[in-house]
Formats: C-alpha cells, sequence, structure tokens
C-alpha cells in the first residue's frame, strides 16, 4: 500500500476547448483566474467584437479597473485588457503540463535511478569488485 504522502489528488479536468460567456463580474472574474491557471493560450472575445488570441501572464483583479496582462500571437509587446472589455474566454490553446503530475515524474526518475544502479553494479563486476 502507498504511503499517504505518495497520494495525489486526481487532477481536475483540463478546461482545454471550454468557453466562459461572461454575465456578470463575478463570472469574469472566475475564468480569468482559470485562463491565469492555465498554461495554454486562451482566445478572447472583447465586448467590441474583437477577438483576440494569447496567453495571459498576469492579472491584478484588485487594480481600478481590474485588468489583465496578456502576450498576444502575432504581436511584440503584451497587451493590458480591463475586466470590462471582456465578453467571452475560451480555452483554445493545448495546456503543454495537462496529464503531467508529480508522481508521473517520481515514478520516470524511479526508473532512472534503477537504471543508473543497475548500470554501476555492471561497471563493479566487471571491474572485479562485486
Amino acid at each position: 500500500m502507498p504511503n499517504a504522502v505518495d497520494k495525489e489528488p486526481a487532477a481536475p479536468a483540463s478546461p482545454q476547448g471550454c468557453t466562459y460567456e461572461f454575465t456578470g463580474d463575478q463570472d469574469r472574474r472566475e475564468g480569468i483566474d482559470a485562463a491565469f491557471d492555465y498554461r495554454g493560450d486562451i482566445t478572447l472575445r472583447l465586448a467590441n467584437g474583437e477577438t483576440v488570441e494569447g496567453f495571459i501572464f498576469n492579472r491584478n483583479p484588485n487594480a481600478k479597473p481590474p485588468v489583465l496582462q496578456l502576450f498576444v500571437k502575432g504581436e511584440a509587446t503584451a497587451r493590458i485588457l480591463p475586466y470590462a472589455d471582456l465578453a467571452a474566454l475560451s480555452f483554445t490553446g493545448k495546456d503543454p503540463a495537462d496529464g503531467k503530475s508529480y508522481l508521473a515524474w517520481k515514478a520516470k526518475k524511479h526508473g532512472e535511478r534503477q537504471d543508473e544502479s543497475r548500470q554501476v553494479e555492471a561497471e563493479m563486476r566487471e571491474h572485479g569488485y562485486l
């Protein structure tokens, strides 16, 4: 039986492909927070009808007005958008960390260490130390 330390809560399903249609400040904040935690690109539909695709790297819900910052595909500089300008948000890019967990990393490292141990043992036997 694994130790309690080895247990990892089930990862929530990736929001990739989901869309938030904003109807108020609360759901706008929740959608932006989810997008900030997401490591893939998102697509924003602005209140003026413009569509912006990029990566949210910062947000400030306490600013007056609340704003987010994103790297927009095809633009050289980051863009700042007020929360109030956002009508919808879609998780359109793949999250490169989706499906990767600490337990998967730990299992990989354990396998690498076992391989290294077998290699060292073989070298020791070859030299007559074992």
